[in-house]
């Protein structure tokens, strides 16, 4: 734990100016509704709203943009994707449906990269868990669990884009299947 504690008090720095009853209350209630599948309040809803489909408008712009450079790239090298076998639309939908596990990455033979993005699922659930157990209290002093619960919740978000990026990737023809390796015997 004395590795994690510097990280964890320098977060809780960060984080102080927002610590207050106000912002721990509006968070508490976020975080109830969403546990506890009610909902978010109307005025909170919006600005959720509007944060998500901004974020998503970036994350299709930066999949386009890297897409082109990867189609762009293959051009150069005169590289074919090789689809051959494979469904650019099932790997969107598994995208889509167990991008979560990494289901899409193992579909294209990326086999390390869809390990992580399995092993990435861990702390978007682990900071959610303990972000939903902490009580008010928790978020105006700023206690561990809601720090790590922070910290851990932000780690698996940049999961949760990454699997986006792959999606739109996938649909923008940026992400293609690896080719099988030659040296297998068949």
């Amino acid at each position: 734990m004395d590795f994690f504690h510097p990280m964890l008090l320098q977060v809780r720095e960060w984080l102080k100016p927002l610590a207050n009853m106000k912002n721990a209350m509006t968070f508490n209630q976020a975080v109830t509704g969403l546990v506890s599948r009610t909902g978010l309040p109307a005025a909170l809803r919006r600005s959720v709203q509007g944060w998500s489909l901004g974020v998503l408008g970036i994350i299709l712009g930066v999949a386009l943009v890297l897409s082109l450079l990867a189609r762009s790239r293959r051009d150069e090298w005169s590289a074919k994707p090789c689809w051959k076998g494979k469904s650019m639309w099932l790997a969107a939908l598994l995208a889509l449906l167990l991008g979560a596990v990494g289901a899409h990455r193992f579909y294209l033979r990326r086999y390390v990269t869809g390990a992580a993005q399995a092993v990435g699922l861990i702390p978007f659930l682990s900071g959610a868990f303990l972000l939903g157990e902490a009580k008010m209290m928790d978020f105006v002093v700023l206690s561990d669990n809601v720090v790590g619960g922070i910290i851990l919740f932000v780690i698996g978000l940049v999961f949760v884009v990454w699997r986006l990026l792959d999606l739109f990737m996938i649909l923008f023809g940026g992400l293609t299947p690896r080719k099988k390796n030659p040296t297998t015997v068949r």
